[in-house]
C-alpha cells in the first residue's frame, strides 16, 4: 500500500512541471513567511530568489528577469508598495505579474501602487497555486493544470 501511495505522488503533474524557465522572486521581511513561501514555490520552480525589503527587490529586478513577484506590502527600508512602483519603471517589468501579500494594507493600496493581484494573510500553499495557475506558470505539456 506504501508502494501504490508513492507512485501516486510521484505522477501528481504540478510535481513534474518544467519549471528551469521561470524565475521567481519573493519578497517579506519575516523570516518564517520567506522560508514557508521557499518551500512551497520550490515544489513548482527550481529559481527562487528571497528579498528582505522593497530595496532589495527592486535591485535584484535590475539585474535579473521575474516571471512573477510575491511582494510583502509592508516591510522596511521600502514597503512593498513603493518597490512596486520602483519595479515598474524598470524595463521589461510592465507586465511581469506582482502579487500583493498583506495582513493589513487595503486591496485599493496594492493596486493602485502597480500590484496585479492581493493574496490576504495568512497564506495557504493552494493560494500560491491558484496565482501561478491563473498567471500561466503551471505548465506542463502544454495543458496549464
Amino acid at each position: 500500500y506504501q508502494r501504490r501511495v508513492r507512485r501516486e505522488v510521484d505522477v501528481n503533474p504540478l510535481i513534474n512541471i518544467t519549471s528551469n524557465r521561470h524565475k521567481i522572486l519573493f519578497v517579506d521581511d519575516t523570516e518564517i513567511n520567506q522560508r514557508l513561501g521557499k518551500m512551497v514555490l520550490s515544489k513548482f520552480f527550481k529559481y527562487i530568489d528571497i528579498a528582505t525589503n522593497g530595496q532589495e527587490a527592486v535591485q535584484l529586478a535590475k539585474s535579473k528577469h521575474y516571471s512573477i513577484v510575491f511582494m510583502d506590502c509592508m516591510m522596511p527600508v521600502m514597503s512593498g508598495l513603493d518597490a512596486t512602483r520602483e519595479i515598474r519603471k524598470i524595463d521589461g517589468f510592465q507586465t511581469v505579474p506582482i502579487i500583493g501579500v498583506t495582513a493589513t494594507t487595503s486591496p485599493s493600496e496594492c493596486y493602485s501602487s502597480g500590484m496585479d493581484m492581493v493574496l490576504l494573510k495568512p497564506v495557504m500553499p493552494n493560494d500560491f497555486s491558484t496565482v501561478l495557475n491563473k498567471f500561466g506558470l503551471l505548465k506542463m505539456d502544454g495543458f496549464v493544470k
